[in-house]
């Protein structure tokens, strides 16, 4: 540049074609000592400080407008790059975190602006309630320590080393369970680089304790968010730190995650037969499964019929009954306590569902179904059906799992689960993940289907027809 600050161009040898374009970019290096918020723009002052030939050496004489004259691209000059967060978890990653293992708590972006940026310290709550400021609530006798994840990679930078139940991990960091500074993780001297204009994702994962009954154990229901906080960040650029992690200085918060002893989970199991008239005719076909973390017990579930040109006939039970619940390959038939049909989610009724309505089945089980660890069982399902169209293939019903629940419900007994339907919706899955010492209906380990990631299937529909 010159003293006019002016900078000429000379000895180009630039052809564009006819009818083509070509850009030009302009760079330039700042100095080190330049002010914040100064503003630079480049621009052509005039068209005549553009000289071009044609194709003959004849001088071109130029149209238009001049490029940037009125500043419109301009660059303000920043002492310091910027550090901004997302947490990436929606709630449909909302989900059961296993007692006794590693677990994924959040997943955040961060993404560094104005030049490569060194994260070096960040303060993570692993806290009890959706908030990015700690509480009075303690979390570290459930999530004692948690480890930093850039993908796969283990983040290792302050940390040290820990055993938890009975297995020794590299790059932890303590969950403090006490004290000012409790269940908020100091990470210090991290010397994560982000390069600028880009982003890492931050991976944080729990080192869940078992469940246990006395001492430092996790407890079965305990709600999980974590959060990086506004406080206590710091990414270093090449000449200052940025110490606000993000745009307004707000903590960003992940989503809801709940520690269970283990957990089940619903898939839809294919079933091809034809829609039949009658009584006790398959009508569809499930699997529950149960972590290899622990066995899990069962003992309601409900299901949402569409009928087109039949009827599905009310329900009743016993041995003559027109629902049946059988477990495939083993006994058929399994006791019901309860048995509903009706068009409301929440009917108490043994209504039909007509040709061109829809409606919910619910039974509940006079025993618990109890499901080994790490271990399935296939169930099939029988309804009567009547009125079946004369057309082949006019008659259909469409079965599928239902979840009418609103919100999650655990830790209580079973009666309790039950009549939770004005906070939480009708319970459609009660299960237990068998964490009381003595397990039984009355003790407190009994949950909804209220959280995603156990009825893997839910929406997923099986029809048949005549």
């Amino acid at each position: 540049l010159d003293s006019a600050l002016t900078a000429t161009f000379n000895n180009f040898n630039l052809v564009v074609p006819k009818d083509t374009t070509k850009i030009l970019t302009v760079k330039g290096n700042i100095a080190t000592d330049a002010s914040g918020n100064d503003v630079y723009a480049v621009y052509i002052n005039a068209l005549t400080d553009v000289t071009d030939y044609d194709s003959v050496g004849n001088t071109v004489t130029n149209t238009g407008s001049t490029a940037n004259s009125g500043y419109a691209v301009a660059m303000t000059i920043a002492t310091v790059g910027d550090v901004t967060a997302q947490a990436l978890d929606s709630s449909s990653d909302a989900g059961v975190i296993i007692a006794g293992s590693e677990q994924v708590l959040g997943n955040y972006r961060l993404t560094a602006t104005n030049e490569n940026m060194n994260v070096k310290n960040m303060f993570i709550l692993i806290a009890s309630t959706n908030s990015a400021t700690a509480t009075t609530t303690t979390t570290g006798d459930d999530v004692p320590f948690i480890r930093l994840y850039d993908g796969s990679t283990l983040l290792t930078g302050g940390s040290s080393n820990c055993v938890v139940n009975g297995v020794s991990y590299t790059g932890c960091y303590s969950v403090p369970i006490s004290g000012a500074s409790s269940s908020i993780v100091q990470v210090t001297n991290l010397n994560w680089v982000i390069p600028a204009s880009d982003s890492k994702i931050l991976t944080v994962k729990g080192l869940v304790d078992k469940i246990g009954f006395t001492g430092q154990f996790a407890d079965s229901g305990t709600s999980i968010w974590t959060s990086i906080q506004a406080t206590g960040f710091k990414a270093s650029g090449q000449t200052a730190d940025d110490n606000s992690m993000s745009s307004g200085d707000v903590g960003v918060t992940g989503v809801q995650k709940v520690i269970f002893k283990t957990k089940p989970t619903l898939d839809k199991v294919a079933l091809t037969n034809a829609l039949q008239g009658g009584s006790a005719a398959p009508a569809f076909k499930f699997k529950v499964s149960a972590n290899s973390a622990g066995e899990i017990e069962w003992r309601k579930i409900q299901f949402l019929v569409n009928m087109t040109g039949a009827t599905m006939t009310g329900v009743t039970t016993g041995s003559s009954g027109n629902t049946q619940l059988d477990v495939v390959g083993g006994a058929s038939n399994l006791s019901l306590s309860t048995a509903y049909s009706g068009v409301n989610v929440a009917s108490t009724t043994t209504a039909t569902i007509t040709g061109g309505n829809s409606g919910y089945v619910t039974l509940e089980l006079t025993t618990a179904e109890r499901i080994p660890a790490g271990s399935s069982r296939e169930y099939l399902l029988k309804l009567g059906f009547s009125d079946l169209s004369s057309t082949a293939g006019g008659a259909i019903a469409s079965v599928r799992l239902n979840r009418g629940e609103t919100a999650l419900v655990s830790s209580t007994w079973y009666a309790g689960i039950t009549g939770s339907i004005a906070t939480s919706g009708i319970p459609s899955f009660i299960w237990s993940d068998i964490a009381s010492s003595s397990h039984a209906t009355s003790t407190a380990d009994w949950i909804n289907g209220g959280f995603d990631g156990m009825i893997r299937t839910f929406g997923d529909v099986n029809t048949i027809s005549n």
